[in-house]
């Protein structure tokens, strides 16, 4: 493993809020875990029964498995063991601010309380102590004893995860007020360097004007008629700058108008591939599946027809199934000719390949309406790409000239919907022959 690997995991969780602490190198790290161990070695000191389950309770469940030494062997299954420890206990070091608060408490209210607290915080699923008592009677005494050094700890955990809210809010609070203020004197300055800009132009300007005047009077005569032409000139250049400044918005409204429209229709581009891709898949699958499916089916269905001997043979292994099948052979009984054998067989094949050829022509009808709706599409993308060409080169300046050009393009799509020519299955054909022979 690389060392640039390593530096990439050595990366520990530091609770649910996602945030993470990394390590330059292995040494670093297992440096950084002795000076746990020996930060909290108060949980691992002699101490009387049953102040001892509590202390040893506390380091297993809380602080041990975080603070084990790593090598190459066992840096990723560490790393995983404290990743996945994070949905149950809270991490807890030294320099986090649950780690300070307990070290508070363990100077002001002593060790046992200390250690109570530290379970009540790092146990986000608040059950450990119970379970413990529910496994082992010593912990049920132990509970027992000190049940209001637990009672203070639990209040005191609450007050801190109290305040550090409050801090938290007000540590926002405090922020956007200071970014308010900060946008306060910002807004105050440009409105002072406005004022001054202001006045600046207002003195230059009055300056201007009397130094005008002085000349005007001094030279009144001699220069009237060169002031006259320079006033016009003053006045004409005014004039084409208004000029160029509201061409200037045209063009800028004119842009932004083509830039949207641009892009809406390249929208409608992408939408009219897909619908071609779309359509072409589905009339490929319809002629696949559909017309050529059912011209398949078409044969299979003949040749199991005659292979079980038409509706002659059909009849006569159905021979068990009732009266109604007697019926049946009694009227395929009457036709003892090998002719009537052939008309009644040949009538059963017309009347499967008359119901395959509906089916059939319906799979045509889907495959010739996709198939048309796919050229539209084709079209209707190549239409857009020359509108784009067009607008581009700016051939489409007039509001009616878009219009003519939109009004060809979004027009309404057919149902793609083609005459269906004109088909006389087997039966019509038998129907039609049979009428011909009675009218003569």
């Amino acid at each position: 493993m690389s060392e640039q690997e390593i530096i990439n995991k050595l990366v520990i969780p530091l609770g649910q809020g996602g945030k993470k602490k990394s390590f330059p190198s292995m040494d670093i790290y297992n440096e950084f875990i002795e000076r746990e161990r020996s930060f909290w070695g108060w949980l691992q000191t002699s101490s009387p029964y049953p102040v001892n389950l509590l202390f040893t309770l506390a380091w297993n469940k809380c602080i041990e498995e975080q603070l084990y030494e790593v090598d190459y062997d066992n840096l990723e299954y560490h790393i995983e063991l404290l990743n996945g420890r994070c949905s149950n206990w809270l991490p807890v070091y030294s320099f986090t601010p649950e780690g300070k608060y307990i070290f508070t408490i363990k100077e002001e209210y002593g060790d046992i309380i200390a250690a109570f607290a530290l379970i009540h915080i790092c146990d986000l699923s608040h059950n450990v102590i119970s379970d413990a008592a529910q496994q082992d009677s010593a912990y049920v005494n132990l509970l027992s004893r000190y049940s209001s050094q637990n009672a203070y700890a639990i209040n005191l955990v609450f007050s801190f995860k109290g305040e550090y809210k409050r801090e938290k809010v007000s540590s926002y609070i405090t922020s956007v007020e200071a970014a308010h203020e900060q946008f306060v004197i910002t807004l105050s300055s440009i409105e002072e360097k406005i004022i001054l800009s202001e006045r600046k132009y207002s003195d230059e300007m009055d300056g201007i004007i009397a130094k005008h005047h002085s000349l005007h009077e001094d030279t009144k005569l001699k220069f009237k008629t060169l002031a006259s032409r320079s006033l016009r000139a003053i006045n004409k250049v005014g004039s084409v700058a208004r000029e160029r400044l509201t061409q200037s918005y045209a063009d800028v409204k004119q842009a932004s108008a083509a830039y949207h429209e641009q892009v809406d229709l390249d929208a409608s581009v992408s939408y009219w591939k897909s619908k071609k891709d779309r359509n072409n898949r589905n009339a490929f699958i319809w002629l696949i599946f559909g017309v050529g499916g059912s011209v398949a089916a078409t044969f299979y269905l003949l040749a199991e027809y005659y292979a079980k001997g038409g509706i002659i043979g059909i009849s006569s292994n159905l021979a068990s199934t009732g009266e109604t099948v007697n019926k049946i052979q009694s009227v395929v009984g009457s036709a003892s000719g090998g002719m009537e054998h052939l008309v009644f067989n040949t009538t059963g094949a017309a009347l499967v390949v008359t119901l395959m050829a509906v089916i059939i022509r319906v799979a045509l009808r889907q495959f010739n309406t996709y198939s048309h709706l796919s050229l539209e599409a084709e079209e209707r993308v190549t239409m857009v790409k020359t509108y784009l060409a067009l607008l581009n080169e700016g051939k489409l300046k007039s509001d009616q000239d878009r219009h003519l050009a939109l009004e060809a393009l979004f027009r309404t799509s057919q149902t793609g919907m083609i005459a269906e020519t004109s088909f006389n299955s087997p039966v019509d054909i038998i129907v039609k022959s049979l009428a011909d022979k009675a009218k003569v």
